[in-house]
């Protein structure tokens, strides 16, 4: 596989976003039971009605989850196209905690399945 490091600036970023967020709501991306409900939570947020519900909220916890929810699914896409381009990501910690987390809820849910994993 084909490493670039275009690429791996991104997957930088993302994960320093990612791990701004996981802070802001207070989730230990250590906890991966903590890791499985906001992914479940993320799931279920998923739906425009629901996303822009929360992107305005006045609440702030509402407001960051939508940004993950955001930042989810640029993280899910970049790891499938990665994939079909034969470039091989390497992620920190939180990265791999957070994708983790969110294809096997995707999974459990029916909304990801095996063959879309990065």
């Amino acid at each position: 596989m084909m490493v670039l490091s275009e690429w791996q600036n991104d997957v930088a970023l993302l994960e320093h976003a990612i791990a701004a967020k996981l802070i802001a709501l207070g989730v230990n991306w250590e906890d991966g039971a903590a890791l499985h409900r906001l992914a479940r939570e993320i799931f279920h947020c998923q739906d425009r009605e629901t996303l822009h519900r929360c992107l305005y909220s006045t609440k702030l916890q509402e407001r960051v989850l939508a940004e993950l929810v955001g930042l989810s699914q640029l993280m899910l896409h970049l790891m499938a196209h990665s994939a079909q381009e034969g470039v091989e990501l390497h992620a920190g910690p939180i990265w791999k905690a957070f994708a983790r987390a969110l294809y096997q809820e995707g999974e459990a849910m029916g909304v990801l399945s095996a063959s879309q994993r990065g």
